[in-house]
């Protein structure tokens, strides 16, 4: 374990925070300083990946071409092929790797997927995991038993990393803000309708969940649990004005029927175990009246939690005006 006096843990204490352009570099006086990310080219690993191309020596994990061709273009120079689903093929991936981050998509194989790469952590002697998992966990209460697959998934895997003898640092991010993507071309159309009822949602940040996880991996000490979310609460009609008055159009939210919200989002292609997990995730938000806020994103970064008006201005506009 790195200490406090070293001075590469020193170094990365003053980088390790924010997301930033500006390239620095961790001195790299061991070879075992090296970086893995697993799920590199989703909405939160590729601003994970970009952010550490810039300040360490960084390794990716890649399914495919065309992942391996994104990592690249992240600035990603050290790309190995591998599946999740093929646990002989991580072993490669994870040889030499100090620290990694883990981030998968939900579906019926996640659980197995995640548990496969945390193996492989462990034949590789790895220092410290950094994970996404999920709120989920929390409001469904684990234990008892639940039966919301997204939630007993998640919870299963933050299970197999406190048993795995590495450091892990689980991240339990609530819904992030990019949820608002999917919903963009309702929302030029001027409504947008989601099976939350009234809920309250705290939304957070992708960017902040990101900076969080890049601390996570490059600074020298690092709290084991994290909860990520935004700086206040509100309900789904308040988000809508919110976005009204960024984005200078009326805009209102519906709440919608779980099933003619699922059938909806099937009829407009959305993958069916993708659907399956967000209505768990509805179903465990709905009606929730009082969402919890958390300080731990403005502790880590020493700032505060960007506002979802941040957000809507820079990636939700764009794809409301595209009409995605």
């Amino acid at each position: 374990m790195p200490t406090q006096g070293d001075e590469s843990c020193a170094h990365a204490d003053d980088i390790g925070g924010v997301v930033q352009k500006r390239c620095g570099s961790i001195p790299e006086d061991q070879p075992s300083s090296m970086i893995l990310i697993v799920g590199g080219t989703g909405r939160i690993g590729r601003r994970v990946a970009s952010a550490l191309a810039c300040q360490t020596t960084v390794r990716a994990l890649a399914r495919s071409a065309a992942a391996a061709d994104t990592l690249r273009e992240l600035g990603v120079d050290d790309v190995v092929r591998g599946d999740l689903d093929d646990p002989r093929s991580l072993p490669r991936a994870f040889a030499g790797a100090r620290r990694a981050f883990l981030v998968t998509p939900y579906s019926s194989r996640q659980r197995a997927q995640e548990l496969a790469a945390i193996s492989a952590a462990q034949g590789a002697s790895l220092e410290r995991l950094v994970l996404i998992s999920s709120e989920a966990v929390q409001l469904a209460g684990i234990p008892p038993q639940t039966s919301i697959d997204v939630a007993r998934s998640h919870a299963a895997v933050e299970r197999g990393l406190e048993q795995s003898g590495i450091e892990g640092v689980i991240l339990r991010p609530t819904f992030i803000s990019h949820l608002l993507l999917a919903q963009a071309a309702a929302i030029r159309r001027g409504e947008f309708a989601l099976p939350l009822g009234s809920s309250e949602l705290a939304l957070v940040d992708p960017t902040d969940v990101a900076e969080v996880a890049v601390a996570a991996l490059t600074r020298c000490d690092a709290a084991p649990m994290l909860h990520l979310t935004g700086p206040e609460a509100m309900r789904l009609d308040e988000v809508a004005t919110r976005i009204s008055n960024v984005l200078g159009r009326k805009v209102r939210y519906r709440a919608a029927e779980p099933a003619a919200w699922r059938a909806q989002a099937l009829t407009a292609g959305l993958n069916s175990e993708i659907v399956d997990g967000l209505a768990d995730a509805f179903a465990l938000y709905a009606d929730q009246q009082s969402a919890r806020v958390s300080a731990d994103v403005s502790t880590v970064l020493g700032r505060p939690a960007r506002r979802l008006e941040a957000y809507v201005e820079t990636e939700l506009r764009a794809a409301v005006d595209a009409g995605y």
